[in-house]
């Protein structure tokens, strides 16, 4: 089998409940990633404001179907996989860096999709 391309693209509306998945879900948060459940829709409203300005933003990894795969395809025909965010982090009274973070689905962990 050959290794799975994945590729980023913007958060579309389909991928919401994915989104969410990832922060509210203890599995798919995991230990490291859950800190507490957010007020509800929260991830919608963030959707609809914008992902991304000059302060951060979030793009969707995705992945295509492998042959004969039927699992969660969505609207652009791609596998959702996970997010990556960032955000601005003040490091000094007058200076600030990137904090650049990702987020896998449990089932898209162990893959090998962050070693490539």
């Amino acid at each position: 089998m050959s290794a799975a391309v994945i590729r980023l693209r913007p958060v579309v509306e389909s991928d919401l409940p994915f989104v969410e998945r990832i922060y509210d879900d203890l599995e798919d948060a995991s230990e490291y990633g859950f800190f507490g459940y957010n007020n509800p829709g929260h991830i919608r409203r963030r959707y609809e404001a914008g992902f991304i300005n000059e302060h951060g933003g979030k793009l969707a990894i995705v992945r295509d179907p492998e042959l004969g795969e039927s699992g969660e395809v969505g609207e652009l025909g791609d596998i959702y996989v996970g997010d990556l965010g960032w955000h601005q982090v003040v490091t000094g009274p007058k200076s600030w860096s990137w904090n650049i973070g990702v987020g896998l689905l449990a089932k898209e962990r162990g893959k090998g999709y962050g070693s490539r």
